[in-house]
């Protein structure tokens, strides 16, 4: 469910008392459909808005032409047009014909117009260009397509736009190239009695800004100031416009997205439209800087701990200058929201929010007088060193930890080096010969529902959380590699782990990987076939049913039958639509040198599980054999990626686990039997028989 925050707003509009829904610029996908079906730009059928599905060049002319602002012309002007395909009946034949007159878009040769064809991507990115009236400049740029993507890219249309050149374009991209083009400047033509030319409008007074906001759908825009936050539930705001003579009255604003950072708000510069007496859109002023990063100095009592209405002896300095606040007025916030309890303030980094020349504001920074380093994913943790990944960087490591003086806080509490595990996230800070390291081991999962990136948030159930950076770490394969360039739209409505920094602001976000290898432990075949496996979820056992495809390809259903719950059940599974298993896999076996073991490399020819090199060194079958080379030595590397399962019980009996290459590399093995994926790099490796040798 979506969190609706009212905003009180005093504004500069006379007899202006009254509640509506307003929607924010630079917001996540969902709130540009809101505010695009507030407009009535985007209008959805008995299927919904549909934002993945391809748009035509029929849909995209009514879109634009509703941006327009001439719905009802349109409405109005149903009759046949130029073009054969189009008749009186067609229901878009009043947007073709306006967008035909005002030179948005043309028809074929034929006499036809093709209203039912996918519109490409740089189709789309001409017909708004075309509509901005920038056309001339496009052209002086090198026209189409090269001339109208430059210029798109230049005016901010093609920010948040996935899709690019001759590709299909989705309901979805279009949405947000339009919504990219509201308030956008439009070149006008400028004709006198010798001469015809074209400027931007708003470029200087005497040809003021002309866009789709104002000029064509009717708003009005305001700057306001966001001048107090409410109760500590953070629900009310109050806006001032800078307009005082405007200024008469207070109107409720309802603003329907996520929760919003009271601490990125409060005493920030921000701007509303207003339509027929009612506020449609809200941005937030990027430009407008209020802040700085700095150390609370100042004297405190002993265990520097007090009441927010309480202090009276903090200074704040950013550099060689103190401040004051107005302790009456200031508010402090941690995590987003108002602190009213006790908190620790000196010594503490922190963001100080600045209004004529006052702090206003403060927003505390992590949990120690020490500035963290940032550190990462936890993979594994020895006597003397602990080794993570950082983001999208792997295999990093902090050493001669058993020489330093060691502080470790796990959840706020202060323990060992033994007890952080794999897939616990940290940060630390190294001074002198004192190492700290701040821990947590809080983690979640659920559903990707919706996310802002200019207010750092991101909804995992429909509820809302602060991400760290505005480009969170996202792995797509369960956490094996991460990226910060990935684009939270194309795991929108995925099951997601949500890791935190010890903070408790979202750092991780970690998809199920759509290809994995899975040990078949169970079917089902009563409404459609499932199958249920068990596989690697960052780094822990998790038996997951899936649905089959109806048109899945590979290993069919009736083979996943005979072979579950046994050795030879493991396959390598491919997900699809709707998480559905659209492919299955055999597992391309190792040769090895045994007439009764079929694919089981036994006791003995399984040499070396090298913890040095991370390798596992076999004698194989020679491909090629001769009386004199029957066999081989292979090598077999080990990765983060490699699954690896003890597949029998000590009884010899069908238990499949996950292993961890850690807590077997080294050990001897010299009883222990294997089955082994082929190539150099290990894929897969089943222990069949005598795991307990080896621990």
């Amino acid at each position: 469910m979506k969190h609706v925050k009212r905003i009180t707003v005093v504004c500069m509009l006379l007899c202006m008392l009254f509640s509506t829904q307003a929607y924010a610029l630079g917001d996540s996908f969902g709130d540009v459909v809101l505010r695009l079906s507030a407009l009535g730009i985007m209008q959805g059928d008995s299927k919904g808005i549909r934002p993945n599905d391809k748009i035509k060049r029929s849909e995209i002319c009514a879109m634009i032409m509703r941006a327009y602002g001439m719905e009802s012309v349109a409405k109005n002007a149903l009759s046949n047009t130029a073009f054969s395909d189009v008749t009186e009946k067609h229901w878009a034949s009043g947007y073709v014909s306006l967008a035909i007159g005002l030179n948005i878009v043309k028809g074929f040769g034929d006499g036809t117009f093709h209203p039912d064809d996918d519109v490409t991507y740089e189709q789309a990115v001409k017909m708004v260009v075309c509509a901005l009236g920038f056309d001339p400049a496009a052209q002086e740029l090198g026209g189409y397509p090269t001339g109208y993507t430059m210029l798109a890219a230049d005016k901010g249309l093609l920010q948040g736009v996935v899709g690019a050149g001759a590709k299909p374009a989705t309901r979805g991209d279009i949405a947000r190239l339009i919504d990219n083009s509201l308030d956008i400047p439009m070149m006008i033509q400028i004709t006198n009695e010798t001469s015809k030319k074209y400027v931007i409008s708003g470029a200087s007074d005497q040809y003021p800004a002309q866009t789709f906001s104002s000029n064509k759908l009717g708003m009005k825009k305001y700057k306001v100031i966001v001048t107090k936050i409410g109760d500590e539930e953070v629900e009310t705001y109050t806006l001032q416009s800078e307009n005082l003579s405007e200024l008469s009255s207070t109107m409720t604003l309802t603003l329907l997205r996520e929760k919003m950072i009271a601490s990125d708000l409060e005493n920030t510069q921000a701007y509303i439209w207003v339509k027929d007496k009612k506020i449609v859109m809200f941005q937030k002023d990027e430009q407008a800087e209020y802040d700085f990063i700095g150390k609370i100095n100042g004297e405190s009592n002993p265990d520097k701990t007090y009441v927010t209405n309480q202090i009276d002896d903090i200074q704040f300095k950013n550099g060689s200058k103190t401040y004051h606040p107005d302790l009456s007025k200031l508010k402090i916030f941690y995590n987003g929201k108002i602190v009213t309890s006790k908190v620790a303030l000196v010594n503490r980094f922190a963001k100080f929010t600045m209004r004529d020349n006052n702090i206003v504001s403060i927003v505390l920074y992590g949990d120690s007088s020490y500035l963290l380093s940032e550190g990462g994913i936890i993979t594994q943790v020895d006597a003397d060193a602990l080794q993570y990944n950082m983001g999208s960087t792997k295999g990093k490591l902090l050493s001669g930890l058993s020489d330093m003086n060691l502080v470790v806080i796990l959840n706020g509490d202060e323990m060992s080096l033994t007890d952080l595990k794999p897939y616990m996230v940290f940060d630390y800070v190294k001074k002198d010969d004192t190492m700290i390291i701040v821990a947590t081991q809080e983690h979640f999962k659920g559903e990707l529902t919706s996310f802002n990136e200019e207010l750092r948030r991101v909804s995992i159930d429909g509820e809302s959380y602060i991400r760290e950076k505005k480009s969170s770490y996202v792995s797509r394969d369960g956490g094996i590699k991460f990226n910060t360039n990935e684009k939270l739209i194309n795991i929108m409505g995925e099951t997601v782990s949500v890791y935190t920094n010890p903070q408790g602001e979202v750092r991780y976000l970690i998809t199920s990987s759509k290809t994995f290898v899975g040990v078949v432990l169970s079917t089902t075949n009563e409404d459609e076939p499932a199958v249920t496996v068990l596989r690697n979820e960052e780094g822990l056992d998790s038996e997951v049913t899936y649905k089959l495809d109806e048109n899945a390809s590979g290993v069919g259903f009736d083979t996943l039958e005979q072979k579950a719950g046994t050795i030879e059940g493991v396959y390598q599974f491919q997900l699809g639509r709707s998480n559905l298993i659209e492919k299955i896999e055999e597992i391309a076996w190792l040769p090895y040198d045994s007439a009764n073991n079929d694919n089981v490399f036994a006791a003995g020819t399984v040499k070396k599980l090298d913890s040095k090199s991370n390798k596992i060194s076999v004698v194989a079958v020679n491909p090629k054999a001769t009386a004199s080379a029957a066999t081989i030595s292979k090598d077999c590397l080990i990765k983060d990626e490699t699954n690896l399962f003890n597949m029998v019980d000590e009884n010899g009996n069908f238990a499949p686990t996950i292993v961890k290459w850690a807590d077997i590399k080294g050990k001897a093995c010299d009883q222990v039997e294997l089955m082994i994926d082929g190539g150099k790099l290990c894929k897969v490796v089943l222990i069949t028989n005598g795991f307990e040798s080896v621990q």
